[in-house]
């Protein structure tokens, strides 16, 4: 009983390990995203510096 008690443990903890390592990546990934959008943004704001409907929406 004891061992396979230890053997679900082991499995279990092996299994969470996958899930935290899962889970990096997918932070990783996510952070990567949201550089490359922020970067994008920077440039956006370079090319257009005013917002060209600023006189229609203020009528």
């Amino acid at each position: 009983m004891r061992n396979a008690l230890m053997d679900v443990c082991v499995r279990w903890s092996d299994r969470i390990d996958d899930l935290v390592d899962d889970a990096d990546e997918i932070g990783q990934a996510l952070k990567a995203s949201a550089q490359a959008y922020r970067e994008a943004e920077h440039e956006a704001k370079g090319a257009l510096p005013d917002d060209p409907a600023v006189d229609v929406a203020d009528g």
